[in-house]
């Protein structure tokens, strides 16, 4: 086989090797496969009121597989100040803070991907744990297309991340 005929084979072999390699085609991660964060303010945005904002259960197998150290994390602090310290690492990473509410340990803001400004929801929830610590949930999920190159999971690591740095105590 030469020419014309090899380059296209190639191409789709090229293709199926890109497709089944990397992350899986998810657009949604969390932290809490069980029990997702809800987007509440983000649903009623005019972008996102034809979209289904709900967490695809299909999506919770594949996570599992794909990216298992994405879970709940426990904080140090009670809520209240862990509510801060994400508003500010929120703000930090350059994300959009659309709705806050302090009293029920939830943030929800857009993040705009730099290289081509895709624009996902994050919703942060933050609940009660024994001792005066708080645990940390997060969701991220993409507007557009049906996979997200990683790009959900490596920003849910990185912000967890810098929950943790600026919790932990001095």
């Amino acid at each position: 086989m030469g020419g014309l005929p090899a380059t296209v084979a190639g191409a789709i072999f090229v293709a199926i090797l890109i497709r089944t390699a990397g992350p899986p085609p998810i657009n949604d991660l969390t932290t809490d496969l069980e029990d997702p964060p809800v987007f509440t303010h983000a649903a009623a945005l005019d972008t996102n009121v034809d979209r289904d904002m709900r967490y695809p259960a299909e999506f919770a197998a594949v996570q599992r597989k794909c990216c298992p150290d994405l879970r709940a994390t426990l904080l140090p602090k009670a809520v209240e100040p862990t509510v801060e310290l994400a508003l500010d690492q929120a703000q930090a990473s350059g994300w959009e803070v659309t709705f806050v509410d302090r009293t029920a340990g939830r943030l929800e803001a857009v993040a705009t991907t730099p290289l081509f400004g895709f624009r996902d929801d994050l919703v942060i929830r933050i609940r009660p744990a024994p001792g005066g610590k708080s645990t940390l949930d997060v969701r991220s999920k993409s507007r557009d297309g049906t996979g997200d190159a990683g790009a959900n999971a490596h920003r849910i690591r990185r912000f967890v991340a810098s929950m943790e740095s600026a919790a932990a105590p001095p």
